[in-house]
């Protein structure tokens, strides 16, 4: 609570950049599984797709990552 304008920017330059920083991702974080139902009631089988597809590619990340081959 910031009684001037004054005090209000000496309180902000009291917060460290990298908390700063981090509020950004962590609103993004909070909001991604109301996006993916919204995104899954307008379009399931693209978002199936996508999701297919992205265990697909960490599938394939996960094997190359190990050396062995991957599972039938």
């Amino acid at each position: 609570m910031a009684e001037s304008e004054e005090s209000l920017l000496h309180q902000l330059r009291q917060v460290p950049l990298t908390d700063y920083q981090v509020r950004p991702l962590r609103l993004v974080e909070a909001e991604a599984p109301r996006q993916f139902l919204r995104r899954l009631h307008r379009d399931p089988l693209r978002t199936r797709r996508h999701l297919v597809d992205q265990h697909a590619a960490r599938r394939a990340e996960l094997t190359a990552n190990t050396g062995l081959p991957p599972p039938k």
